[in-house]
């Protein structure tokens, strides 16, 4: 004859209820603990590592590459826009105004005289510098003759003198001496004038000797001013 027991639920059922509630708290200690951790021990910064492990995490240095190929040369930039202007200079020296120049190559001889003309040029109202020069030959029958000359640059409209002077004796080839008299002089003039280079025999001749200027040039520079 069979029983029947009517009332609570079967151990088997039972032990089915505490197997799910123990498998769900598991899972909600360990996602409750992953979070934690996840919140507590997330790595954010190097600084929270130890270095030592640091160091061994970068290892060394590696050689050192080849070099490259230059690159290609770039375009030419574009012209920049013009700077500004510079301060104005100081006023320069006063330039030439205008020039005038005389050569005259025929020998003119001058012995046994004084102040005698070899060249001149007519110039205009002005400050004027000159500078010229004459070319002098002196001769004679013997090799050891003695003489002395000056030539002079002036101008009519002025005072001003300047004389070169040359001594010497006839010793070059054929008993003859040459030399040239460089002539500098600055005036100034308040009419027209003319400049001119004469030249004077000192000896007057008495060595038995013979003195001309055999060239000479004369040049006159005007400027605004001569100081």
């Amino acid at each position: 004859m069979h029983r029947f027991r009517i009332g609570r639920g079967s151990r088997t059922s039972r032990s089915r209820y505490a197997n799910v509630v123990a498998t769900l708290a598991l899972f909600l200690a360990l996602a409750g603990g992953t979070a934690y951790a996840a919140r507590h021990y997330l790595i954010h910064s190097i600084h929270q590592i130890k270095p030592s492990v640091v160091r061994e995490l970068r290892g060394h240095r590696g050689p050192r590459g080849y070099r490259g190929y230059r690159g290609y040369r770039g375009y030419r930039g574009y012209r920049g826009s013009a700077g500004p202007s510079g301060a104005t200079g100081a006023t320069g020296a006063a330039g030439a105004v205008a020039g005038f120049s005389v050569v005259n190559a025929t020998a003119v001889p001058f012995t046994g005289t004084t102040n005698t003309q070899v060249i001149a040029k007519a110039l205009p109202t002005g400050a004027f510098v000159l500078t010229g020069s004459a070319t002098i030959a002196a001769s004679s029958t013997a090799a050891t003759t003695a003489f002395d000359v000056t030539c002079s640059v002036s101008d009519s409209g002025s005072t001003s003198v300047y004389t070169a002077e040359f001594a010497g004796v006839t010793n070059g080839a054929g008993n003859i001496s040459r030399f040239t008299l460089p002539l500098t002089l600055a005036v100034t003039t308040t009419t027209g004038s003319t400049a001119k280079i004469a030249c004077t025999d000192v000896s007057n001749g008495g060595n038995g000797y013979s003195v001309s200027a055999t060239s000479a040039s004369l040049t006159a520079v005007q400027t605004t001013s001569n100081s």
